[in-house]
């Protein structure tokens, strides 16, 4: 007998059965992540990873994801590609400082004030 783990929608939205199967999917895309060596497609991915954990409302896994991509601005340039993932990254930050998770509003908030100025 199969069993369905997952499931997806016409929009591409992943279903999960429950909650040990989206562990699974995560710690295969993080470890895919991991993998990558290319800095631009890491990013990307963790974009994409991040805005999949708020879907799924797991903001301490989203903000993980963002702080990580943030600290890479040091290795952009203003204006390229790789500079506005970070942007994107730091404004989702700015959203989840408004968390009422206090893990997840402390490390967004601190992470949106350390970098503020190289995001204005």
């Amino acid at each position: 007998m199969e069993e369905k783990i997952m499931s997806s929608d016409s929009d591409g939205q992943l279903t999960f059965a429950d909650e040990y199967a989206l562990n699974e999917y995560l710690d295969e895309e993080r470890r895919r992540i991991d993998r990558c060596t290319d800095l631009l497609a890491r990013d990307k991915m963790l974009l994409n990873l991040g805005m999949f954990c708020e879907r799924h409302h797991l903001e301490r896994d989203a903000t993980s994801c963002y702080t990580t991509i943030v600290h890479d601005v040091f290795k952009t340039k203003k204006g390229s590609e790789h500079y506005d993932i970070c942007l994107q990254a730091f404004r989702r930050l700015g959203i989840l400082e408004f968390s009422p998770d206090e893990c997840t509003w402390e490390l967004a908030s601190q992470t949106v004030a350390e970098l503020r100025q190289y995001f204005v």
